[in-house]
């Protein structure tokens, strides 16, 4: 009744004709999107996402920067003349290039349903569904068989900071002779340091949660490198999330939603990972940003799962998303006298509402 809407994309990688007793044989298709893709190599990192487009350009998957797109055609990485990558290894993937970026920037990156790569500097603040315990409460309401409540998972209290930077001693030995091509010096050899912090409190009631997070620090600059020159340290980055993840917290974990009417298969058809929804139960409103979204079809039955608990690290910087408040339709007598206007005109009779 409202049309097609696309609740997942991807290339085909296999089919295979399912046989059934007494039913006309199925056939099963195996979709896979563009993820595998970021397992290629990518030997350098950047510290800020904008530097990221020569090289997601050639990645071959449809890609975008802050809403910008860089998509291109799959070929090889350009040489980096002229370019300062924040670091370099040769072991380097797409993902874990990216990893180090978007924690770096307190970022967030994504595979959407239409299957594009989205690196995003903030997340919307706003709501992509409403969801209650009650009927008619709000956009839908969810099974009894939600999972409220806290996990060990969601406690962090002790943060350890990887920092990847490019080795100024590297940088500041290297000489060349009279007799040395210096157009090729190759990339200054990187180095890692680790930081950690902790709160001691939490783990002496609660126990030691300790996370491990990889960043990529420097600008890559020459000059930067040569006066040793990599930013601030992660300190500060660092008690924000012992700030918020050292104590435990109790929320809804994942719901399902029984898809009944053709109204709410269009909502959950447009839901992406990150996306934020409010979840309400006893009259506590929740606001939670999906982690995972699983869609069940069968002849008759559509469900749908949405898990929020922590599957990743770019979790543990969620934005705060206001609630928003539940607008209830007001009725005709609450606005008017006898069906009709609240001051109606005096010469017209009270006979059930005014024209």
């Amino acid at each position: 009744g409202v049309g097609l809407t696309v609740i997942a994309s991807g290339r085909v990688r296999s089919r295979r004709i399912v046989p059934g007793i007494n039913r006309v044989p199925q056939v099963e298709i195996g979709v896979h999107d563009s993820h595998a893709r970021l397992g290629e190599p990518c030997p350098v990192a950047f510290d800020t996402f904008a530097k990221y487009k020569p090289v997601l350009n050639r990645l071959g998957v449809p890609v975008s920067i802050d809403g910008v797109d860089v998509s291109g055609p799959p070929r090889p990485l350009p040489p980096w003349g002229g370019t300062y990558p924040s670091y370099a290894d040769e072991k380097l993937t797409y993902l874990s290039s990216l990893v180090m970026a978007r924690n770096a920037r307190k970022g967030y990156f994504r595979i959407t349903r239409e299957d594009r790569l989205e690196v995003l500097s903030s997340l919307p603040a706003t709501v992509v569904l409403d969801v209650s315990d009650e009927p008619g409460e709000a956009d839908m309401s969810y099974s009894i068989d939600a999972e409220f409540g806290s996990d060990s998972k969601d406690l962090v209290n002790a943060v350890r900071v990887a920092e990847n930077l490019l080795d100024s001693e590297d940088f500041t030995d290297r000489y060349v002779g009279s007799d040395d091509p210096p157009a090729k010096l190759d990339f200054i050899a990187g180095r890692t340091q680790t930081a950690e912090y902790r709160r001691e409190a939490s783990i002496e009631a609660l126990g030691l949660a300790s996370r491990t997070f990889p960043v990529v620090r420097g600008s890559g600059s020459w000059a930067d490198i040569q006066a040793g020159n990599y930013g601030t340290n992660f300190a500060a980055w660092a008690t924000a999330i012992l700030d918020q993840y050292s104590v435990e917290q109790s929320g809804p974990r994942a719901i399902t939603l029984p898809i009944v009417t053709a109204e709410q298969r269009a909502l959950v058809s447009q839901l992406n990972v990150l996306d934020a929804i409010v979840v309400r139960r006893l009259g506590v409103a929740y606001v939670r940003r999906i982690r995972r979204i699983s869609h069940t079809i069968k002849p008759g039955s559509w469900t749908v799962k949405l898990r929020f608990d922590v599957t990743g690290s770019q979790v543990y910087w969620l934005p705060d998303t206001p609630v928003p408040s539940i607008v209830t339709a007001l009725s005709p007598a609450s606005i008017g006298v006898d069906g009709g206007d609240a001051h109606p005109d005096p010469s017209r009779p009270l006979d059930g509402g005014t024209p």
